[in-house]
Formats: C-alpha cells, sequence, structure tokens
C-alpha cells in the first residue's frame, strides 16, 4: 500500500505543519517549498479539501456548488488507512491521493477576513534577486464564533524533500476514522491579483488548495534586482470581501514591504 502511495503522489508537493484554528499555521511553511503538484504551482485535488472554506459569490477548484449560506457535511476518507511511514511507522493515515476526503465548505455573497502573507515573508527567509520567490496570502474569516470541521494534514515522510514526501491524515486505527479538526474557516473568491512597488499592472493570483488541504492565494515572483519591494494582495471592489487587517486605506487590499538581497546562494518560496 506504501508503494502504491509513493507512485501516486509522486508529484505532491509540500506545506510541513497542522491545521490549527485562526489562520491555519500549516497554510505556510517558512522557506518551504511551493504548492501544488510538483512545486509548480498547481492545485491539490479538491477532493482533498481538508480545511473548512467560505466560498464568496463563486464555489471554486471544481467542487459542487450549493445554495447560499449552506454548509456542506464533512467527508470522511474513503479506503482503507495504510501503516509504515516514517513519520510514525506504527501509526496508519489516510493518504492525498490514495484516500478522498473533504471539509465542510459553503458559499456566501460577503465575508470579513483577515489576510496574513506567507512566513517566507514576514519572517528571517532571505529573498534574493533572480530567485524565485513564493508570494502567497491567506484569507481567514473573523468570525471566532464560527467554527467548522477539516481534517489535519501532516507530512508523512519528515527526511524526504517536502515537494516529494506524501501528506496524509492521522486514522484512528487500521480500520479508521479519521478524527475531524474543529477549525476557522478560511476565504476563497475570484479575481485576487497582486501589484508590486507602485505598479499598476495586475498579476493574478488565481487560488489554489496547497498540499496540507488549505485554499491559499499565489504567485511565483522572481525579482530582477536587489532592493525594496511593496507587495500589495487585492480583491475586486465587487467581491463582497473585506480585510480587516487592511493596512493601505483600501478594505479591498493588504501590503507587505520586503527586503531583496543580491543574488546568490538557493531561492526560497513561501510554503503553502
Amino acid at each position: 500500500m506504501k508503494a502504491l502511495s509513493r507512485r501516486l503522489l509522486g508529484g505532491v508537493a509540500a506545506v510541513a505543519g497542522a491545521v490549527a484554528i485562526m489562520v491555519p499555521s500549516a497554510a505556510f511553511a517558512q522557506g518551504g517549498p511551493p504548492p501544488g503538484r510538483g512545486g509548480g504551482g498547481g492545485t491539490e485535488t479538491a477532493n482533498n479539501l481538508s480545511v473548512p472554506t467560505i466560498f464568496v459569490g463563486t464555489v471554486g477548484f471544481g467542487l459542487p456548488d450549493v445554495a447560499l449560506d449552506t454548509w456542506t457535511a464533512l467527508e470522511p476518507p474513503t479506503g482503507s488507512p495504510s501503516t509504515g511511514w516514517p513519520i510514525d511507522p506504527a501509526a496508519y493515515y489516510y493518504v492525498q491521493g490514495v484516500n478522498i476526503w473533504r471539509a465542510q465548505y459553503e458559499k456566501t455573497t460577503v465575508a470579513t477576513v483577515t489576510g496574513k502573507w506567507g512566513d517566507n515573508l514576514t519572517g528571517e527567509a532571505s529573498l534574493k534577486a533572480g530567485h524565485p520567490v513564493r508570494v502567497e496570502m491567506a484569507l481567514t474569516s473573523t468570525d471566532a464564533s464560527l467554527v467548522k470541521q477539516g481534517y489535519t494534514v501532516v507530512k508523512l515522510e519528515p527526511a524526504v524533500a517536502d515537494r516529494n514526501s506524501s501528506y496524509g491524515t492521522l486514522a484512528q486505527s487500521s480500520t479508521g476514522p479519521a478524527t475531524p479538526a474543529d477549525m476557522t474557516p478560511m476565504v476563497w473568491t475570484t479575481g485576487a491579483y497582486l501589484t508590486i512597488s507602485g505598479s499598476t499592472t495586475q498579476i493574478p493570483m488565481p487560488g489554489e488548495i496547497n498540499a496540507t488541504g488549505a485554499p491559499v492565494f499565489g504567485y511565483n515572483w522572481r525579482p530582477a534586482a536587489a532592493g525594496t519591494y511593496t507587495l500589495t494582495f487585492h480583491v475586486p471592489d465587487t467581491s463582497g470581501v473585506t480585510i480587516s487587517n487592511s493596512n493601505t486605506g483600501d478594505p479591498n487590499s493588504i501590503s507587505i514591504t520586503v527586503q531583496v538581497t543580491g543574488g546568490g546562494g538557493r531561492g526560497h518560496h513561501g510554503g503553502r
């Protein structure tokens, strides 16, 4: 079973850590790989949406549409869990790409959110000119009383490169079930984009479901020169999304200033 898991999951990229209430800490990994399959910024299958999600305006990622303000039921993992994974060889895990599960989600017309940049932009990771920099934004509902269920997803092969490791959620025994986790929902909407250092060029930041099953917005940026850059994330004025911690004077955007040094060494990427 483990061999089958690895064959099916060889292209799954990764972000380490467990999902938590508020902005899931696993939504980003400090200096980690780009999300999606093969590290190219693609999306994970919507069948493994693991963090509860509020879709504003349109349900994304190919998920079935729902009536407004109607939460779906939690969908437990299909199939049987497998064992022998390096994270804990005696434990059983449901594995992305082999088993299928889905967190709760709903569709609304408005949402107030907290925006959080990827840890590589807010932490101590060195951003270098000419090297890829993963720019990511996670939006989380500000309604602390709104708690829904999903599944905590972890890296199953700690010694394997993040982008090559398998990821899964813990089963209680060889026959399951998985244990749901209570989480504050994350938020997704269409039309998000990035502007850099005052430019009016709108760089699309499409959403994706990363390796821990969280919806994030991302862009692979390669700064051409060293310097100070201001990155601004925007949602359309008509999206229905209000960013509560906006620092731009515009409730539909949020900015961060980063320092890019001269080239050399390896580039750093945001996590999920």
